[in-house]
C-alpha cells in the first residue's frame, strides 16, 4: 500500500521505499571544473585496466566531435562540448555505483494535502510513524532544496585518484540529497542504505489512516500489529473551516472488535428496530 512519510522530533514517519516522481531526483549530474587532462584520468581510472579499449574510444571520440566546433585547445565553444562529454562519461560511471545504493525517503509533516494525495491514494493510505532514536541511522539526514544538484568532477577526482573521504562525502551528500526547490513541501529526509531495500530497523510508534481508508483496511493493520503492540493509532479527518488535516487517536481494540461484526444488512435492521422500539416507547 502506498503510505506518507514524516519526522520529527521524537520519531519518524515513512513511506516505503518508493521510485522518484521527480526525473532529476538522484540523476547525476557532474560540474567539470578541472581541466580535459585531469577529466581524462579520471575517465581512464573509473574504466580501469580492464577497460582501457573503452577509454581509448571515448577519449577519441570526444575530441573527435567536439573539434567539430573549434579548437579544443583554447577556451570556447569546442572546449566546453569537450568538457561536457568527459563529464556525462565520468557520470555514467560514477552513477554505477551509487545505484547501487539504497534510498529510504521520509518526511517532516504528516499534514501535508499534497503528499496524502501523491503518495496514499488520495487519501485512503497510511502514514506509519518510526522511531529514530533506538538504534543508530549514521545515513539519515535532511534533503537541501538550494537547487544545486551538480557533483563537482574536482571532488571526484579527488575522491577516486587521491583517497580524499571528504571529497567523496561532498560527492555523495550532493546526489542523494539534493532536490528541486518546488518540492520543499515535502520537508524530506532520507536514509541511504548500502544496497537496496537494505536502510536499517526502525520501530513503529503510530499509524495514521486516511480519512478515506477503507476500515477492512483498519483492521487488517491492527490484527497484523497484534495485541502487544505499543503503536499508536489515528484517524485523520478534514478540518470543518480550513482546508487542513486533524488527528483523533483511536482504539486498537475497538477496531479488532468491531473486524468481526455482523453483515452491515443484519446490523442496519437492529438499529431501525431499536429506533421503533424508542419510538413506540413515547
Amino acid at each position: 500500500m502506498t503510505t506518507l512519510k514524516m519526522i520529527t522530533d521524537h520519531g519518524l514517519y515513512f513511506a516505503n521505499p518508493r521510485s522518484f516522481n521527480d526525473p532529476l531526483d538522484c540523476e547525476l549530474a557532474i560540474e567539470p571544473d578541472i581541466s580535459p587532462k585531469k577529466m581524462s584520468d579520471l575517465l581512464k581510472a573509473l574504466y580501469g585496466p580492464d577497460r582501457e579499449d573503452h577509454w581509448h574510444h571515448d577519449i577519441a571520440s570526444s575530441v573527435h566531435y567536439a573539434s567539430e566546433y573549434g579548437d579544443i585547445k583554447v577556451p570556447g565553444d569546442a572546449r566546453d562540448y569537450l568538457m561536457r562529454m568527459l563529464a556525462d562519461s565520468v557520470g555514467s560511471e560514477v552513477k554505477k555505483e551509487f545505484d547501487t545504493r539504497g534510498v529510504l525517503a521520509f518526511s517532516a509533516s504528516w499534514k501535508s494535502v499534497l503528499m496524502w494525495s501523491h503518495y496514499a491514494d488520495e487519501h485512503r493510505g497510511i502514514c506509519i510513524e518510526f522511531d529514530t532514536s533506538e538504534l543508530p541511522h549514521d545515513q539519515l539526514a535532511k534533503v537541501r532544496y538550494d537547487g544545486d544538484r551538480s557533483v563537482k568532477a574536482s571532488d571526484i577526482y579527488a575522491w577516486k585518484l587521491g583517497g580524499d573521504e571528504a571529497a567523496a562525502r561532498r560527492a555523495f551528500d550532493t546526489h542523494f540529497y539534493s532536490k528541486a526547490p518546488d518540492w520543499h513541501y515535502e520537508q524530506e529526509w532520507r536514509d541511504i542504505g548500502d544496497k537496496p531495500g537494505d536502510c536499517g530497523d526502525y520501530r513503529i510508534t503510530g499509524i495514521y489512516f486516511g480519512y478515506r481508508c477503507p476500515y477492512a483496511v483498519k483492521v487488517a493493520i491492527v490484527k497484523m500489529l497484534g495485541s502487544e503492540s505499543k503503536a499508536a493509532l489515528y484517524d485523520l479527518y478534514l478540518s470543518r473551516d480550513s482546508f487542513d488535516l486533524r488527528q483523533t487517536e483511536v482504539d486498537a481494540g475497538e477496531i479488532d472488535a468491531l473486524g468481526m461484526r455482523e453483515p452491515s444488512g443484519i446490523e442496519t435492521a437492529k438499529l431501525i428496530a431499536q429506533f421503533d422500539d424508542l419510538d413506540a416507547a413515547q
